[in-house]
């Protein structure tokens, strides 16, 4: 693949009417929107030429999460019913935040589910941060990221 020669992204982040940012600490560009333009979209090819641009550098800032813990981690959630049960299972959370706030427009168009409540759990692995979230239907869900090395 071709790598961008034409600088469009480029010329158009240092534009402060365009949305579209460059952070050089990831080397990513990116466009920004939503509440404080808390939502992005990373860019891997330019959308004038086509070309490849530069490769980020965020895969040096966090861990890549253990494999074989996360697979257990996901056994043991397998079957959860409630709150209780996670925290019985998981400990008390590093960070609980209830009621998230969520944009109507944000559930119609990307189908997001309200939620009750999120557990945030960083002390499990030295390699990931796990995150479940429930919902106000009562279902679960969990995501696990990569600790920041910093």
């Amino acid at each position: 693949m071709n790598i961008c020669e034409c600088k469009s992204i480029e010329q158009y982040s240092k534009d402060p009417d365009i949305p579209i940012n460059y952070d050089s600490k990831f080397n990513e560009y990116s466009l920004e929107f939503g509440p404080d333009n808390g939502c992005k979209v990373f860019f891997e090819y330019c959308f004038s030429c086509g070309g490849r641009l530069p490769t980020s550098k965020r895969g040096d800032f966090f861990t890549t999460p253990d494999n074989d813990l996360v697979n257990q981690y996901k056994e043991m959630l397998r079957s959860v019913n409630s709150a209780e049960e996670i925290i019985r299972i998981l400990g008390t959370p590093d960070f609980q935040y209830n009621n998230p706030t969520i944009r109507e427009i944000d559930k119609d168009l990307y189908g997001i589910k309200e939620q009750k409540r999120q557990f945030d759990y960083k002390q499990l692995s030295e390699t990931f941060i796990l995150s479940v979230s429930e919902y106000v239907d009562g279902t679960f869900d969990y995501c696990f990221f990569g600790n920041s090395k910093e």
